[in-house]
């Protein structure tokens, strides 16, 4: 993303210089981390063989954390969605939980919800977003945008499946309707909101009944290809910005909350409070014919996409379970294909041609590119190796 702000000539010329007597590939290692560090971008790193094979093992993900949920007062739902690890037995578990947790908090018909994304430090942004589907709703969510500006892809929901353009993501779908359809959403965030928690909370921004809680996000709201290196280490470099379904773009600015809450202050308690007083005063939802949705046994589906999807200036309806048609006729230009990783059956990496992954990794990988971390122990816990040809 940053290639404009480099004279690459220049690089070019000192790398080939200090690496041209190098007799293995860990020779130039240091060398292209340095190429890295000129780059300037914050989610642009270098894993050796050692850290990339640690990264991607089976012990590295073994244990990765599933989303959990409560009941607040008897009231409100409350799901907290943790990272997610990238590997495909750990990402099926993920979304299984998740979607036991949204289903059995449902079944009190909320009249808001609360996701937790606070402490989420990236993973893959598709099954935190399977999980919270039925409070998303269908269509258009976002848009991956390349360094010339250009929308390349656009991720949506299609059915409770993710997709990046037509391509449907391989992870279980989660088509529910709400009890309530377009219930209100409180969104709790904090510095340690990374990579793929920021794409999840970019599928929120644009909703009408959306409102954010707590502290700026990290400022990682960028995609990144990861190139294999011939001797096993991987170059993972960032290739994309990400845009919410407005058009509304971010990358490395911290994205911030619509109520900022101090440090030492409750930001749950902040957003129970503010569902609780638009929950009190908000009209029941109605359809076209003035029945209540709640109601509605036939219809609701499509009638809460057009509520969740629709009601922004300039916004057209929504054209049954597909993106909104004022997004459906952008231009194309910049797309790229996107290239298909190789790989076995065993291997975690082999369905990642669209995933938007940010690999867990342990806290001496952690050390490893982040030496020091903080004496607070926040190391951030995430590797993104997305595998896109952007």
């Amino acid at each position: 993303m940053n290639r404009d702000h480099v004279d690459w000539e220049r690089l070019r010329r000192e790398a080939f210089v200090r690496t041209a007597e190098a007799t293995s590939a860990a020779e130039t290692h240091e060398v292209i981390r340095e190429v890295i560090e000129a780059l300037g971008d914050p989610h642009t790193f270098f894993l050796s063989p050692e850290d990339a094979a640690e990264a991607w093992s089976e012990s590295a993900t073994r244990g990765a954390p599933v989303p959990t949920g409560h009941l607040i007062d008897g009231l409100f739902g409350y799901v907290v969605i943790p990272e997610a690890s990238g590997a495909a037995e750990a990402d099926q578990r993920y979304v299984q939980a998740g979607v036991t947790v949204v289903r059995d908090l449902d079944a009190h018909a909320p009249p808001g919800w609360v996701v937790g994304l606070r402490g989420n430090t990236g993973g893959n942004m598709f099954p935190m977003i399977t999980v919270l589907a039925p409070l998303l709703g269908e269509g258009h969510l976002g848009s991956f945008v390349d360094a010339d500006g250009e929308i390349c892809a656009r991720w949506t929901l299609r059915g409770g499946l993710v997709h990046v353009d037509d391509e449907a993501m391989e992870l279980p779908p989660h088509p529910r309707q709400l009890s309530k359809p377009a219930p209100l959403i409180a969104i709790l965030t904090d510095a340690r909101t990374m990579s793929a928690a920021e794409a999840t909370l970019i599928s929120f921004l644009g909703l009408p009944n959306v409102r954010t809680f707590g502290a700026p996000t990290a400022g990682l709201a960028t995609g990144n290809e990861a190139i294999d290196l011939s001797d096993g280490a991987v170059l993972v470099l960032t290739a994309v910005r990400e845009a919410d379904r407005t058009g509304r773009l971010y990358g490395n600015e911290p994205i911030a909350p619509h109520q900022p809450v101090p440090p030492g202050e409750d930001a749950l308690a902040a957003a129970t409070d503010w569902l609780a007083a638009r929950a009190e005063h908000r009209p029941p939802t109605r359809g076209a014919t003035g029945t209540p949705l709640q109601a509605t046994v036939s219809g609701v589906g499509r009638a809460a996409s057009c509520l969740l999807g629709c009601q922004r200036p300039g916004a057209a309806v929504v054209d049954d379970m597909r993106r909104p048609a004022d997004l459906r006729h952008l231009p194309p230009a910049g797309r790229k294909r996107l290239r298909r990783t190789p790989g076995s059956a065993g291997n975690p990496r082999r369905r990642a041609r669209y995933r938007a992954v940010t690999w867990i990794r342990p806290a001496k990988v952690a050390q490893a590119l982040w030496p020091g971390g903080d004496d607070g122990g926040i190391i951030p816990s995430w590797i993104c190796a997305t595998r896109r040809c952007w």
